[in-house]
């Protein structure tokens, strides 16, 4: 199952909360079977199943997108960057891959030129002087009055005035251009696309440095820091990026599947024909007693006694005048 939009519907005078909203699509393999809005009240059917809109909230936790490349130039390209430029004192918040040529203002560009690991290798969790990895974009700027700069900025390093130039870069963040970020939290295991588990861990140094750690399986052997920016190889040609700490929105659903659902309504629907079948007949009984001398006929009914009075009066008088009883 997939939540594809959750929301909260509110009063739009008093501004409360009066539905939940999710909208769902159901697949069974990799096929998608049915898409529908779930409300509170108005659950999803589907093959005996259904599926209850339960709860919403929200909750901190952990950006990560898993990527897949056969090698670091591929996995460059599948990244996307995000950069705050100033120039004559406006800044601007951009966004580009590697190669790609953005307009900032006018006659002025700028250009990714790549990006690296200042202390590490792309892709890489080897650490010098197990110093915190910090990713740089190398970028040009092309004015067409003033020239062509060329500079770089860190990602964890305030910006970077290039060469005394009139412009200054933040470089603010990196995700995947088409790569899902999941938001996970710490401590909750989460399948991997190798069929592996993994689990996220907070670790805290004594330096006072917060540490994520990726372990994969539980093993101690398959422990990988990640830091936000960095991608990490965690698997045959499996990268793994933290995103930052992101705070987003849930939904909480229930599934039921009652198997004994068909008997009860089964059993529901006899009783209710056994009602309607008791209270639109009459029961009748009538006792014949014979002896060598004389026959007693006797009778009783449940309901519209004097209907069948007359009936039974009939009855005996039928018996009497045909000379069979008196």
């Amino acid at each position: 199952i997939r939540a594809d939009n959750i929301e909260k519907m509110k009063d739009p005078n008093s501004g409360a909360i009066i539905s939940y909203i999710t909208d769902v699509t159901l697949f069974k393999g990799s096929e998608e079977v049915v898409s529908k809005r779930i409300e509170v009240n108005s659950p999803l059917e589907y093959g005996g199943i259904s599926i209850y809109q339960d709860s919403m909230g929200s909750l901190n936790g952990l950006g990560v997108a898993f990527m897949r490349a056969d090698n670091i130039a591929g996995l460059k390209q599948m990244l996307e960057f995000f950069v705050v430029v100033r120039v004559n004192d406006v800044k601007s918040e951009i966004s580009g891959g590697l190669g790609d040529t953005v307009v900032i203002g006018d006659n002025i560009s700028i250009v990714f030129d790549d990006f690296y690991d200042h202390y590490r290798r792309i892709g890489s969790q080897d650490r010098n002087d197990n110093s915190i990895p910090n990713p740089c974009l190398v970028y040009t700027i092309i004015d067409r009055e003033k020239g062509i700069f060329r500079g770089y900025s860190f990602m964890y390093y305030p910006s970077y005035n290039y060469g005394g130039t009139p412009y200054s870069v933040w470089f603010i963040g990196v995700k995947p251009k088409d790569e899902r970020v999941h938001l996970l939290a710490s401590d909750t295991p989460f399948p991997l696309a190798d069929g592996n588990v993994g689990a996220l861990k907070m670790v805290k140094t004594g330096e006072g440095e917060v540490i994520v750690r990726l372990v994969i399986d539980g093993a101690s052997n398959r422990v990988f820091e990640l830091f936000d920016g960095c991608p990490v190889e965690i698997g045959d040609n499996l990268y793994a990026l933290l995103v930052g700490t992101k705070r987003a929105q849930y939904t909480g659903l229930r599934v039921e599947k009652d198997p004994g659902l068909l008997f009860f309504v089964s059993g529901a629907v006899m009783l209710c024909l056994g009602i309607l079948l008791m209270v639109s007949i009459n029961p009748r009984h009538i006792e014949v007693l014979i002896t060598s001398k004389r026959a007693l006929i006797g009778a009783m009914a449940k309901r519209a006694g004097e209907e069948f009075e007359r009936e039974f009066r009939n009855v005996v008088l039928d018996i009497t005048s045909s000379g069979e009883g008196e």
